[in-house]
């Protein structure tokens, strides 16, 4: 990845993002843990394209 910081540099300026499930979690917080993933994942093929052209 060589997306641009704010100060010009190559440096990926991407937040790490942590989440974690048990089986204590009710289905719909484990679905929204999966969201957040998606989200993610959606969001940095959005970028990697991006950079791309």
């Amino acid at each position: 990845m060589k997306w641009k910081n704010k100060q010009g540099g190559k440096v990926p300026c991407v937040a790490l993002l942590r989440c974690s499930v048990s089986a204590a979690h009710e289905p719909a917080q484990i679905a929204t843990v999966l969201g957040c993933f998606a989200e993610l994942a959606s969001e940095l093929d959005r970028l990697s394209k991006q950079d791309a052209a």
